[in-house]
């Protein structure tokens, strides 16, 4: 747990303090391993501050970078990812901007990517999931799977706005 604690601190751009860590079902091999813990930082009194919500669990690089493929694509396993956010408003701030929701299928069926977040005065929550129902893509799926992650990654970027309450 101490490795994956610093491995998780130095993924983020800004200093972070972390608490009440847990990690659940890595011996059980059935289940989905879950990873949580509580984060705390300072926005050192600043009137605007940019967030990225997925913080340093947002997918950067697309897997599919090649324009073009000519073979199937066989992954080691199919894809279930879920983070939630329940984040606290800093005393003092409000939420200017938020990104919009969204939900995209890839081919129908074969996975799913939602983006549900929302905002009160008191609290910012968001639920991202990415499911890949296989592992084995034809190579004219291909293009498809490349959208479908560069719209997962751009959606990803997005940032909250808040703004000092004056």
């Amino acid at each position: 747990m101490e490795d994956l604690i610093k491995e998780t601190k130095k993924r983020y751009s800004f200093p972070i303090n972390i608490k009440n860590e847990f990690l659940d079902s890595l011996n059980k091999l059935e289940n989905p391993v879950s990873i949580g813990y509580d984060i705390a930082f300072d926005f050192d009194d600043q009137d605007i501050v940019y967030l990225n919500p997925m913080f340093a669990e947002a997918t950067t690089k697309n897997p599919f970078s090649a324009a073009e493929r000519r073979y199937p694509v066989e992954m080691p396993f199919k894809i279930s990812e879920n983070y939630v956010l329940n984040m606290d408003i800093p005393k003092g701030y409000k939420v200017d901007e938020l990104p919009k929701s969204a939900r995209v299928r890839l081919n129908e069926s074969d996975g799913m990517f939602e983006y549900l977040i929302s905002a009160d005065d008191k609290k910012i929550m968001l639920n991202c999931k990415i499911n890949l129902n296989k592992a084995t893509f034809p190579a004219e799926d291909y293009q498809s799977l490349r959208e479908f992650f560069g719209y997962v990654i751009k959606k990803q970027s997005e940032q909250i706005v808040l703004k000092k309450i004056k």
